[in-house]
């Protein structure tokens, strides 16, 4: 008796998690997604590695170079806090509030927004942490770069 209950149990979870799967995304979504990441992903990277190296090219000051890259990358880190709540967000809107702690892609999201958080508190309150600065930063990059690797939520992928 219990048997064919628990089969029926599985079969009606099983059609919810395919329904919520392939549940398309809204245009807004499609869109929104990638250039979120392109913002912020693609901001953390450029800033590292092309506007950095070109700073240090100019042969300024140091202090006004040090002091340049720390207002910087405290810029581009509360873009990427920013981004990534939005991009959390979106993927709520199209897989539900559980899908943050279920699925890499949020999972990824509330880790670059834990990290994006401590980075901006850590460099407000002035402490002399300039290494778990650059490790938070350079974790936050490699974690964005993991996030794009996943598909767009809600994207349904035709055979051809």
């Amino acid at each position: 008796m219990c048997r064919p209950q628990a089969a029926s149990w599985s079969t009606r979870l099983s059609r919810l998690s395919i329904s919520d799967e392939l549940r398309p995304a809204s245009p807004a979504v499609m869109l929104g997604w990638p250039l979120l990441q392109m913002l912020w992903v693609g901001g953390l990277w450029a800033l590292q590695f092309m506007l950095l190296p070109a700073l240090e090219q100019y042969q300024l000051a140091p202090m006004l170079v040090h002091g340049l890259v720390d207002y910087l990358r405290q810029l581009v880190v509360g873009v990427a806090l920013v981004a990534s709540l939005l991009q959390a967000l979106l993927l709520v809107r199209v897989h539900r509030l559980n899908s943050l702690w279920r699925e890499l892609r949020g999972q990824l999201l509330l880790a670059c927004v834990l990290l994006a958080a401590v980075y901006l508190a850590v460099a407000a309150l002035g402490m002399a942490a300039e290494r778990w600065l650059t490790f938070n930063y350079t974790v936050l990059a490699l974690l964005g770069l993991m996030l794009v690797m996943q598909p767009v939520p809600g994207f349904i992928q035709r055979n051809a």
